[in-house]
């Protein structure tokens, strides 16, 4: 009442006195007697509401000396802001449930041997339809309180019956004059089709599940050596999800002055019930991880030495509806480390990793990335404590090492495309008479192999220094750092279009980043045995490009 008062004030403003809203059909807005010719409907109150979350956990711990067991389930649900309601069979409601199980065993089969045993599984459904789009919230915020009722319940056909369809009862989707613009009818009922005013909505739905396990076997080889431990790791995981759209397509309805309807089709359009539209696989993955694992600890004196070997093997196969029809991806790798320190005071760490991927040819399908660091704890020596004892810490380290990548675009670089096809609209060949053809297929040679593609690598260094004052309350760092890429795997832009080649990607980018990095933080204690910190960090970093291959314009 009050917003239409303001518009004929406005209306008069600029003149406008034939749209005025007479004094007749304000009242009945105000009075509210007659909601369905004259409606007043808060749209943002009616279609937004606080969203809901409910989570379930039961837990089971226990076991004996042989097996110990935990075990969880849980179940989530996570409802939508709009307000939304189940219509007959189609659900157009915005929702996610998901119900998990978790349980771990671990078995003591003797004292220096143990096998353990963890399973994980979820099952989750996601829910919803067309209805929402992407200014369906402006549209919320836009219609205006008198643009039509919200919807037309079972009354409104008893007190104003549809000589057109007599037999009808229930509840009617709403529509006001104009675009069709009803907020709650759009979610429930989707939008309308621009030429025949079908309303058409999909109600989807995503079924995921997930079931995750590994089994790990440890050893303790405290008999061959104090220190030495073995331990073999299996994994599969396997995702799939799966997509069910299901259509209707409905009507919507106005209730003219004169108490009769008008409904959106019109009457002699049929309209096609709820019926199933069509499925898909979103994903369908499977992941088998194994690794074997040596380790060493061992303190002489004032010496401690670890040393770790470890080897993975990861296959998985592509992801999608023709994932079965894939080969499945392949990587493994080797590694090794040995750190030492000397009295907490020298410390050194090397690392060597020998990789392999699938990606590269086989004379180029392993690449060797090594690393070290050093370190000195000079507030660990005797004349720093003596003549520099106000430092609680000061270290210094220096680290150097190699990485590697394998990330492309591309899959198998070191062979070839087979030919591809492609849909060219214009500048075809023509023979004999022309009907009219708009295009054709044509046909042209796949990527070429790069039989020399490697592995990316980068050069990383950093040289750091880290002080403690103050009882260690005050910490200060500062950090220089350096890298450099190199063989960056990219396609090409140098190469002439009229050759009609296409080739894979090639090692060919370089970069580098430079830069330093100061922190300081101060942390304490009140006397009220409140804790508190303040920390600062100030960085500067350089990104450069140094060679990609742009295409020269010419």
């Amino acid at each position: 009442y009050t917003t239409l008062q303001h518009a004929n004030i406005a209306m008069k403003n600029d003149g406008n006195f034939t749209g005025l809203i007479s004094q007749q059909e304000l009242m009945h807005y105000k009075n509210g007697n007659e909601p369905y010719k004259y409606p007043d409907v808060d749209w943002i109150n009616e279609m937004i509401q606080t969203g809901s979350n409910t989570t379930a956990n039961i837990n089971l711990r226990g076991g004996t000396k042989f097996v110990k067991y935990f075990t969880s389930v849980g179940y989530n649900y996570d409802g939508d802001i709009l307000r939304s309601e189940k219509i007959g069979n189609l659900d157009p409601r915005f929702y996610s449930s998901r119900y998990n199980l978790r349980s771990n065993f671990d078995f003591d089969l003797s004292s220096t041997s143990r096998i353990k045993v963890n399973i994980g599984a979820s099952h989750k459904i996601q829910n919803g339809n067309s209805g929402y789009y992407s200014s369906f919230f402006s549209n919320i915020y836009q219609v205006g309180v008198n643009y039509s009722p919200l919807y037309y319940g079972p009354d409104a056909l008893i007190k104003y019956p549809d000589s057109n369809e007599p037999n009808a009862v229930g509840n009617r989707f709403a529509q006001g004059v104009g675009d069709g613009k009803n907020p709650y009818t759009i979610l429930h009922a989707g939008l309308s089709h621009y030429d025949t005013d079908i309303h058409l909505l999909y109600n989807k739905r995503t079924t995921t599940t997930d079931f995750n396990s590994d089994i790990v076997y440890e050893q303790d080889l405290g008999f061959v050596t104090k220190g030495l431990r073995a331990s073999a790791l299996v994994s599969l995981n396997t995702t799939v999800a799966y997509v069910r759209t299901e259509q209707q397509q409905g009507a919507s309805y106005m209730l003219n002055q004169n108490g009769t309807w008008r409904r959106m089709p019109s009457l002699d359009l049929d309209l096609e019930p709820l019926y199933y539209a069509g499925h898909s696989i979103q994903a369908n993955t499977r992941e088998l991880y194994y690794e074997a694992r040596i380790n060493y600890g061992r303190t002489f004196d004032r010496h401690d030495v670890t040393a770790m070997g470890i080897f993975n093997r990861n296959q998985r196969n592509a992801s999608g509806s023709s994932a079965d029809i894939q080969p499945v991806y392949k990587n493994e790798a080797w590694a090794a480390r040995a750190t030492y320190a000397y009295a907490s005071k020298y410390l050194l760490e090397v690392n060597l990793g020998y990789s392999g991927s699938e990606q590269f040819a086989p004379a180029n399908r392993f690449g060797f990335f090594p690393a070290y660091a050093v370190g000195w704890n000079a507030s660990e020596e005797n004349f720093v404590k003596k003549y520099l004892s106000f430092l609680d810490k000061l270290k210094f380290r220096y680290s150097y090492g190699k990485t590697g990548s394998d990330q492309s675009s591309e899959r198998w670089l070191y062979e070839n495309e087979g030919y591809t096809t492609y849909w060219q609209a214009s500048t075809m060949a023509l023979f004999g008479a022309s009907y009219g053809d708009s295009g054709t297929n044509l046909f042209r040679e796949g990527k070429i192999a790069n039989l020399h593609a490697q592995w990316e690598e980068s050069i990383k260094q950093n040289f750091g220094i880290e002080t403690a004052f103050l009882g260690r309350k005050l910490e200060l760092s500062f950090d220089i750092f350096k890298e450099n890429r190199d063989k960056i795997l990219m396609s090409p832009g140098n190469v002439p279009g009229f050759t009609m080649v296409v080739f894979k990607q090639l090692n060919i980018g370089k970069t580098k980043n430079h830069g330093f990095e100061f922190e300081f933080s101060y942390r304490n204690q009140t006397y009220w045995d409140l804790n508190y910190s303040v920390s600062a960090n100030f960085s500067f970093n350089e990104n450069r490009v140094v060679f990609r291959d742009d295409a020269v314009s010419l």
